[in-house]
């Protein structure tokens, strides 16, 4: 499924649930003929991004909500990751998971060593003063073949 036909399924639920193009035009404070145009019977224009967040934002959704494909979820939490700074992270969630998932072992054990890394700076250098986060996260093993490796740091020999 396409990203436009994402918008358009979701964006007709948001229609339904609001009880018709009207009341959906209203609450964005534009005209029918303009919801009609990207939500209608015979939609003859996309939901663009700027229209897509100005729906957003008036259902307090979040950036990006329009845009996920829960189709196949099976309830909200399925939906669901947020980063430290509550930001939406469920397309990037996928995608990750999807190129992961295709790599062989040695490969996915060399990412995930890399992924383990980026997090230790990343709370080093969000640690407060004489704080040791970095330190919390412990560092995980993959079997890489027949035999158990550490995973190994970027950039480490």
């Amino acid at each position: 499924m396409s990203r436009q036909e994402i918008r358009l399924r979701r964006v007709r639920e948001l229609v339904a649930a609001e009880g018709g193009l009207a009341r959906f035009a209203e609450r964005l404070g534009i005209s029918n003929s303009q919801v009609s145009q990207f939500a209608g019977k015979n939609p003859t224009r996309n939901i663009g991004n700027a229209v897509a967040a100005k729906i957003e934002a008036a259902y307090g959704k979040p950036a990006g909500w329009l845009d996920i494909d829960d189709s196949a979820a099976t309830n909200d939490a399925d939906l669901v990751v947020r980063s430290a700074d509550g930001t939406l992270h469920v397309i990037q969630m996928k995608a990750a998971s999807r190129i992961l998932s295709e790599l062989d072992d040695a490969s996915l054990s060399t990412a995930l060593g890399f992924l383990q890394s980026l997090l230790k700076r990343q709370k080093e250098a969000t640690a407060p003063e004489g704080g040791n986060e970095a330190t919390d996260t412990p560092e995980v093993s993959f079997t890489v073949g027949r035999r158990s490796a550490p995973a190994r740091r970027h950039g480490a020999k």
